[in-house]
């Protein structure tokens, strides 16, 4: 299993609001599962590709703190993750879309903007070879 964490540090506003603490953690377990750790606050991601140009991702949230007293502040939490979802999946459709046109012509990855993307095709690769 590999596990590759990140670290980031709140910039919005309503973001740091609901998701308290001085930093966020996020881990990516290869191949589909991510896990994004706020201070008493667990979203996880499961990516399920269901065909070439399909993919389903199932968001699930945890919190450490499930009293009434909470809830509002949960709710608020997961309409966050909610928004910056909607924003992540507008961004895949653009991208879906101009790789579908006529204009588009594959090439290589930008490794300074794409390292993620890179790492996952090395890894996919590694996985790939080894089982030939």
């Amino acid at each position: 299993m590999r596990i590759i964490t990140l670290l980031a540090v709140f910039g919005a506003q309503d973001v740091g609001a609901v998701r308290t603490g001085s930093h966020a953690s996020y881990y990516w377990l290869y191949p589909n599962f991510m896990m994004n750790y706020y201070e008493g606050v667990l979203d996880t991601n499961l990516v399920r590709p269901l065909a070439v140009n399909r993919t389903e991702v199932v968001f699930d949230f945890y919190f450490a703190d499930l009293a009434e007293s909470a809830l509002e502040r949960n709710l608020a939490s997961i309409n966050v993750g909610d928004r910056i979802q909607q924003e992540d999946l507008d961004i895949c459709e653009s991208v879906q879309r101009g790789l579908n046109s006529r204009a588009y012509e594959a090439g290589r990855l930008s490794v300074r903007r794409e390292a993620g993307e890179h790492l996952f095709h090395r890894l996919l690769h590694e996985d790939l070879k080894s089982a030939l």
